[in-house]
């Protein structure tokens, strides 16, 4: 009992530290305007064409991973959704990060058509083919600025494709929540980068079909239904899609080399809001499951600036583990994630380092679980 006292007090007095001590000091973002672009972390994006360089990348070790997104494959005459065997490797050849990527069979989507439904391949569309590796350089990502007073920042390209979610998962926390917030975040920031990066405190129903539904706190995140057309001043239509995101399956659209891309809004049981080629944004968009529609982050900073290092990072994420702060995996960051952390803190929990409840627990990156990281997670919690 006495620990337990002693336990809550220390967290109370943990959350009066973090409000009267911000993480941050105060940011001038007033020189920056609506439609500025700063260079923020860095993604594969521009496919290698050099003979040379991609002989060279071809000798250098690599540690192939699976995507674990979705395909159509004929199954007993049928084509039936199925698991893509697409995997990506990242590796530094002479100090220079790159992604490579492979696939023994082509990705396919599905496409409705007047007379039903028609399976095709964008990625052989955009001419990448089965058996063949390709290279792409991280390279600078560029946002454009949505709101300088709150340092909203959108990635000016489609920086790749994933599914909204699959059918059968539910839409507690969907796939591409947790892939933004664990695989991309991880892998385009460095960890001073992802210090800038804000909590930010998500309503308006996100990834929710349920009316009401509790906000979410994410770092990153798809701009929702009406942030989109509130912010029509921004020229957010017509997005075009890196190399790397042609790679993964993007549709293209053959007038203007435009795709489409999602946002957060779930709507009915099987579909999500999007934004169409042409640029307009539409409701039951798609279904969830669609595996080639585009994917443009969105995050708040804390200073908007330029800052282009090279995460060291090789990371794969996984699907279903917490994200850092939702240590009970509930796709929520609450109160309750704060004590647990700072149970382990003090040792009353016994997650094993490098655990998914560690990871979680771990919010600066620096391989512990302190006090810090439960200041940082009860923050996160109520919005700051």
């Amino acid at each position: 009992m006495k620990k337990t006292k002693a336990l809550c007090s220390l967290l109370v007095f943990i959350f009066l530290v973090s409000l009267a001590v911000p993480s941050f000091a105060p940011r001038a973002l007033a020189a920056y305007s609506v439609g500025d672009r700063i260079q923020y972390g860095t993604y594969p994006q521009t496919l290698v064409t050099d003979s040379a360089l991609r002989s060279a990348l071809d000798a250098a070790p690599k540690k192939w991973k699976t995507y674990g997104y979705s395909t159509y494959e004929y199954v007993n005459g049928a084509m039936q959704m199925a698991t893509s065997d697409m995997e990506y490797a990242d590796f530094f050849s002479s100090g220079v990060k790159y992604r490579a990527v492979r696939c023994g069979k082509s990705v396919y989507a599905a496409k409705a058509t007047f007379e039903g439904v028609e399976f095709i391949s964008y990625q052989a569309v955009n001419g990448y083919l089965p058996g063949v590796t390709y290279y792409f350089r991280y390279e600078p990502v560029t946002w454009l600025v949505m709101n300088p007073a709150s340092g909203q920042v959108i990635c000016e390209s489609i920086l790749a494709v994933h599914e909204w979610e699959w059918p059968d998962q539910g839409t507690v926390s969907p796939a591409i929540r947790a892939w933004l917030n664990e695989d991309f975040c991880e892998t385009a920031f460095t960890e001073q980068q992802k210090g800038n990066v804000k909590f930010s405190t998500l309503h308006e129903t996100p990834y929710s079909e349920i009316p009401g539904s509790a906000p979410v706190t994410d770092r990153i995140f798809l701009l929702s239904f009406n942030e989109y057309t509130v912010e029509s001043s921004l020229t957010l239509s017509g997005c075009k899609g890196t190399d790397y995101a042609k790679c993964m399956g993007l549709y293209v659209h053959p007038d203007n080399g435009a795709s489409w891309w999602w946002l957060r809004n779930h709507e009915i049981s099987i579909t999500a809001t999007g934004v169409h080629y042409g640029g307009k944004a539409g409701s039951s968009f798609s279904n969830i499951d669609a595996n080639a529609k585009g994917v443009r982050p969105v995050c708040r900073l804390f200073t908007l600036k330029t800052d282009t290092g090279v995460s060291d990072k090789l990371f794969s994420g996984t699907p279903g583990v917490p994200r850092r702060g939702d240590v009970d995996g509930d796709g929520k960051i609450t109160a309750a994630d704060a004590r647990l952390a700072l149970r382990r803190a003090v040792s009353l929990e016994t997650y094993a380092k490098g655990s998914a409840e560690f990871n979680a627990c771990d919010m600066t990156g620096d391989g512990n679980v302190t006090a810090e990281d439960a200041r940082l997670i009860l923050r996160a919690a109520v919005g700051l």
